[in-house]
């Protein structure tokens, strides 16, 4: 392996460990006792982000790029830890829409004021042209994983 790419793999490595303990820091800066994993987290961001008035699980799946199976089992699991809400549809009483509850919107909240917070402390110590180079440049990167993952799929 070449300099570059032992450099990148490492810079990789340890900037996906960095954002993992970041977010596991912040969630116990939400409530110690909170009980719920990054991915269930990332999955309340989800429904906070593209279901303010409720989604179906098709539309979760959809959204995740993730079976409908596997959204019903995290759905059950947060409905059961109180983040999450199950209302039969008014359009369609055999469907089902998700929505956050009140525990699941203040969660939801405070990582998106993390979130913020943590992109704005990175755009503070570049310069436009660094801004500019760094957003083309993960923009290349994230498509390779794109590809990669669409491949395995």
């Amino acid at each position: 392996m070449d300099s570059f790419s032992e450099q990148l793999s490492g810079i990789l490595l340890n900037m996906y460990k960095n954002v993992i303990n970041l977010e596991e820091n912040a969630k116990k800066n939400v409530n110690s006792r909170i009980n719920l994993t990054i991915n269930e987290i990332h999955f309340l961001e989800a429904v906070g982000a593209g279901c303010k008035k409720g989604c179906t699980v098709s539309r979760l799946a959809a959204m995740l790029g993730v079976s409908k199976p596997s959204v019903t089992v995290m759905v059950n699991k947060l409905e059961k830890k109180g983040y999450l809400r199950k209302l039969s549809s008014q359009e369609d009483g055999r469907s089902v829409k998700v929505s956050l509850t009140r525990e699941g919107s203040i969660v939801n909240a405070y990582y998106q004021y993390f979130r913020r917070r943590m992109v704005r402390k990175i755009n503070d110590g570049l310069t436009d042209q660094e801004k500019e180079f760094l957003v083309k440049a993960f923009e290349k990167i994230n498509i390779y994983f794109k590809e990669s993952l669409e491949r395995i799929e």
